[in-house]
């Protein structure tokens, strides 16, 4: 691997978290998502119950906004297609003379969904209780 390569990764990661973070605030933003920690602070069960339904309605709206809900699905389908066209590109390396295509993306593809949607829950958590 060449010295610049990991820094490739890196920007393109960390694009696709601007993006995703970008979509995620902008969705909550348009449907007035309430925070969790608002929702905790209910001064009784009535009332935090209430806070509930309102965030189940602002989640709706979410699902129900296209440029949200397209967004969030092309973006987790490029955060696992593109390390993996990463490694096709370089597909023809060999360790100690077998060929590790198959191997490579097997753990390249369940890396990327690890990163993934771990990022994903972290923004998410993120903008819950951290406002």
């Amino acid at each position: 691997m060449k010295p610049f390569h990991w820094r490739v990764w890196v920007v393109g990661y960390l694009l696709w978290l601007i993006a995703f973070t970008v979509v995620e605030g902008t969705g909550r933003q348009a449907c007035a998502m309430p925070m969790q920690k608002w929702i905790d602070s209910a001064a009784n069960s009535q009332e935090r119950y209430v806070r509930g339904v309102f965030r189940d309605r602002a989640y709706d709206c979410l699902q129900l906004t296209r440029g949200y809900s397209y967004s969030v699905a092309g973006l987790f389908t490029l955060g696992l297609i593109a390390p993996l066209t990463g490694v096709w590109i370089s597909r023809r390396q060999r360790f100690a003379g077998i060929r590790t295509a198959a191997l490579v993306f097997g753990a390249v593809f369940v890396v990327s969904l690890a990163v993934t949607l771990g990022t994903m829950v972290a923004v998410r958590w993120a903008y819950d209780h951290l406002g």
